[in-house]
């Protein structure tokens, strides 16, 4: 509606519903049947619910609490979040039998340099663990949700303070 001139009719906005919520079974149906069944329920958890929660977090707190938060700054944060999630879901999803083995044999040196980031992080914050190996992407779901998070709230900051005329009380 935001993207709309002139407001719906009962009828649309019942279609516009209906499709959205059709889109969002569909969507979960087909993520469902991606999704391995052998990765852990809880990475399920964490991946399924950061595609909409890390946005949503960075949008709530920043719309309640911040004078110059924007319709922008949420898209920005909304989409950060899912596009974050889903990111990590693929890659995850793809490590072990596409990416590690094209990795390996076509770019030697970028998947050196990943895993030299790896331990690089693994030495220099405390209780991380991540693991570098060739069965399952390093990042798991925990760490994908919390980045998509703070790159959410990065995003909402940066969008808002660029598209922001007057603060609002």
């Amino acid at each position: 509606m935001p993207f709309r001139k002139t407001p719906f009719t009962p009828q649309q906005h019942i279609r516009t519903l209906r499709l959205s919520i059709t889109f969002v079974a569909v969507f979960a149906f087909l993520f469902g049947m991606m999704f391995r069944q052998t990765s852990y329920i809880m990475m399920f958890f964490a991946v399924t619910g950061s595609i909409y929660m890390a946005g949503a977090g960075a949008v709530i707190t920043g719309g309640l609490y911040w004078s110059r938060g924007t319709a922008a700054g949420a898209w920005a944060a909304s989409l950060t979040g899912a596009f974050v999630s889903l990111a990590g879901f693929i890659l995850d999803s793809v490590w072990k039998p596409y990416l590690y083995p094209w990795l390996s044999v076509s770019k030697p040196q970028a998947l050196e340099k990943f895993r030299l980031f790896i331990e690089w992080l693994n030495a220099h914050i405390p209780y991380l663990n991540l693991t570098f190996s060739s069965e399952r992407f390093p990042i798991n779901g925990q760490w994908i949700w919390a980045i998509a998070m703070l790159l959410s709230i990065a995003a909402y900051i940066v969008f808002s303070l660029f598209t922001c005329r007057t603060p609002f009380n």
